[in-house]
């Protein structure tokens, strides 16, 4: 009764159930192009409100002079981000992201109009903050209740893509970090995506079992392709890394 289990696997029958089973999960990943109404960020408890102070002791020697216009360098111990002059490495400014929060924010470069941006992740208050350079706030999105954002943003131009622990990828613009829509993936996502080169497609895996690929400049935006890694939940650590260009559908690729 084994021995012909897989000869039934290569029944015509089977194939095309195998192929509908395929095309329903692409077509159960909805993209919701508006503003989506998630309670204000007032309502929580941001990390930054909370009253502070700042101890930052010189252990040894003495600063030298930096300029006023000197750039800064990132670190983030014990949920608390750091920026550091980056010729003497006195501290600048400080902002607390809570415990959970591990990676460095993202730094988006200055580009015509819009000074450099600073986006911090605090998956505590589940929130993303625009800062500049002198550690001012922005502006901040609130992602929901439910939506820790557990991996790094991806930044395509000027859009910012959240994927979010409730299985959702928030796309918002980077001017205000206004809400333009929302993927519904249907699987937890606790990593980052990727962008393909040269390309507007972008790659979320989910937690176990399978990559989304997204199409940002399809009218409308939707899931063109799954790939199905079968990777165990819990195995992933950070975005995955391309290592060969897919096809146009982002099927025939090498992965890391």
């Amino acid at each position: 009764e084994q021995a012909a289990l897989p000869e039934i696997a290569q029944q015509p029958e089977i194939n095309e159930l195998r192929e509908q089973v395929y095309a329903r999960h692409i077509d159960g990943v909805s993209y919701k192009a508006e503003d989506v109404n998630l309670p204000a960020a007032d309502h929580v408890a941001d990390e930054t409100r909370i009253p502070s102070l700042l101890v930052d002791p010189l252990l040894r020697g003495g600063l030298g002079a930096a300029p006023a216009d000197d750039s800064v360098v990132l670190a983030v111990v014990r949920g608390v981000l750091y920026a550091l002059n980056r010729t003497n490495g006195q501290t600048k400014w400080v902002v607390r992201v809570g415990v959970d929060t591990t990676d460095l924010p993202v730094r988006v470069p200055a580009s015509v109009g819009i000074p450099e941006r600073i986006l911090v992740l605090s998956a505590d208050a589940k929130t993303v903050t625009a800062l500049d350079a002198d550690g001012v706030q922005v502006w901040q999105y609130y992602m929901g209740a439910k939506a820790e954002c557990l991996g790094r943003p991806l930044i395509v131009d000027q859009l910012a893509y959240l994927a979010t622990y409730d299985g959702k990828v928030h796309e918002i613009e980077l001017a205000r970090g206004k809400l333009l829509g929302v993927f519904d993936l249907g699987q937890r996502l606790t990593v980052g995506g990727v962008r393909q080169a040269n390309t507007n497609l972008l790659y979320f895996p989910a937690d176990d079992f399978c990559v989304y690929v997204l199409d940002v400049s399809a009218q409308p935006k939707k899931c063109v392709a799954v790939l199905y890694t079968n990777h165990p939940a819990g195995s992933l650590r950070s975005e995955p890394l391309i290592l060969s260009a897919p096809d146009a559908q982002g099927t025939d690729s090498d992965w890391l």
